[in-house]
């Protein structure tokens, strides 16, 4: 069985390094669904190699 973790995210660039690093332990994937966010938040979850997808906003 896989496990992916589905973090949803709007503007979370200073939270999101630690979220992930708590969840890739029970992780086979992570997946960071963004909210059109206006900081770094695709750029932070890129940096730790996690999969990105955008919202249908």
């Amino acid at each position: 069985m896989k496990v992916t973790v589905v973090i949803p995210t709007l503007n979370e660039e200073l939270t999101l390094p630690e979220v992930i690093e708590r969840v890739r332990p029970y992780a086979d994937e992570i997946l960071v669904v963004d909210g059109h966010s206006t900081d770094k938040t695709r750029e932070v979850a890129e940096a730790a190699g996690v999969r990105i997808i955008l919202d249908n906003k």
